[in-house]
């Protein structure tokens, strides 16, 4: 199951990547306008994406209770809430974005072009929200190899159109870090016509009832609410805290930020398996609940953090041996390299405490009991912030020191889920 997973973050993930190597010979600032820029933009999507979580484990509930009848309602109203939802995110970005964010960035060109990313980006809102709950179909049916080839395509229509788009090849403009967004959201409308294509090309949607003439019930919405509203909030949480990362490093100029944005593209990259366990890890969970086999949850995550594991520190090695080497991939200057090391290292550190954390913290998520997974979230979030505020704004340690952070969140979140899992009180939970 997890495989396919992995395969289409790799694709997904060369969104990133492109657009950091592509940005980085643009110039220093359209880098850290992208990171700012897209830190947003993933604050956004993680709404979309929190709603489909909570969808998909109550698909992969209903399988477990052989109800695949019902699979078709809660995809169907998914879609449609999510649709709404994204409208208005559309109309607040484009009505707000600018001149909230003109008293919070520090630099006026970084600035100029954070907004222009966003101002094109967020058109992909839509799609991408879509495919948020496609992806929740899929892994909740367990067909997660069509999530796969969806990535690469997305990947692949992201290169070629950044390209084109950012340097102003075969005849196009050169459009920057403009055309780093609007290449995006080409890629995202591709991927939904190829999730719908292939669903009514494969999919039996009669056992589903899926877009069969039925009559909706609204408490189904109230159901994925219930799941996924707690875990939306603590995917805000997670991803504004990291978003505030990134404000306060601005704080210290465009090269420190630069830096930032390097290490961040590379820890997004070896995140990768981690977030594909984890995901198998929550839909797993939910679905052996549905079995009645609730004794079967912590031997079931416990296989897969081992797995998780083994699997991160093979694709660590690289880092271990070639970190130049790697950093070199984003820019040819010596002198930004070699003040990326540290905080790579660190971050290295990080993705192994990672690797043990995050099926745990999953496994909460896959019992319903979301309102719990907030709240290690929330705990997690003070730490972290309260530890970023003393480094790099009042003591102004190395940034280095600022990424040590990440690893004190981690080792906290795996603490709290390791025991409340341990407790059992998720057991008496109905989803």
């Amino acid at each position: 199951m997890t495989y396919p997973i992995i395969l289409s973050m790799f694709a997904e993930n060369i969104i990133n990547i492109t657009d950091t190597i592509f940005l980085a010979r643009v110039g220093e600032s359209d880098l850290g306008a992208s990171a700012i820029g897209g830190t947003f933009y993933v604050l956004l999507f993680i709404i979309g994406l929190g709603f489909s979580i909570g969808t998909k484990i109550i698909i992969s509930r209903r399988l477990g209770e052989n109800r695949s009848d019902e699979v078709g309602s809660v995809f169907e109203l998914s879609v449609m809430f999510l649709l709404i939802v994204a409208l208005l995110l559309f109309i607040i970005v484009h009505i707000f974005f600018s001149p909230v964010f003109g008293h919070i960035l520090s630099s006026p060109e970084v600035l100029a072009k954070t907004v222009i990313y966003v101002k094109y980006r967020v058109y992909g809102l839509f799609f991408t929200y879509i495919g948020c709950a496609f992806r929740a179909f899929y892994t909740g049916i367990f067909k997660t190899r069509y999530l796969a080839v969806n990535s690469v395509i997305l990947a692949a229509v992201n290169v070629v159109f950044a390209y084109v788009l950012i340097f102003g090849k075969f005849g196009f403009p050169h459009m920057g870090i403009a055309g780093a967004a609007i290449a995006t959201v080409i890629a995202e409308f591709i991927s939904v016509l190829y999730y719908i294509i292939i669903t009514f090309s494969v999919i039996d949607l009669k056992k589903y009832s899926l877009f069969q003439r039925k009559t909706y019930r609204i408490r189904v919405i109230y159901s994925i609410l219930d799941v996924s509203g707690f875990i939306i909030l603590q995917h805000v949480l997670s991803l504004a805290s990291w978003f505030t990362f990134f404000i306060v490093i601005e704080q210290r100029g465009q090269h420190q930020l630069a830096i930032t944005n390097i290490v961040r593209s590379l820890y997004i990259f070896f995140m990768i398996p981690g977030w594909a366990f984890s995901s198998a890890t929550s839909t797993m969970v939910s679905n052996i609940i549905g079995q009645g086999n609730i004794d079967g949850v912590i031997p079931l995550i416990k296989k897969i953090t081992k797995l998780c594991f083994w699997s991160m520190a093979i694709l660590l090695l690289p880092a271990v041996l070639f970190p130049q080497q790697l950093l070199s991939l984003y820019t040819s200057d010596k002198q930004l390299i070699h003040e990326s090391l540290n905080s790579f290292y660190v971050v290295i550190v990080a993705l192994v405490i990672f690797s043990l954390t995050m099926n745990f913290y999953s496994g909460v998520t896959g019992t319903g009991n979301t309102r719990v997974g907030m709240l290690i979230e929330v705990v997690g979030v003070i730490f972290y912030l309260v530890t970023v505020y003393t480094v790099v704004m009042l003591y102004k340690l190395p940034l280095a020191t600022a990424w040590l952070s990440e690893v004190e969140y981690f080792v906290i979140i795996f603490i709290l889920s390791y025991f409340y899992l341990k407790k059992g009180s998720w057991k008496r939970k109905v989803i």
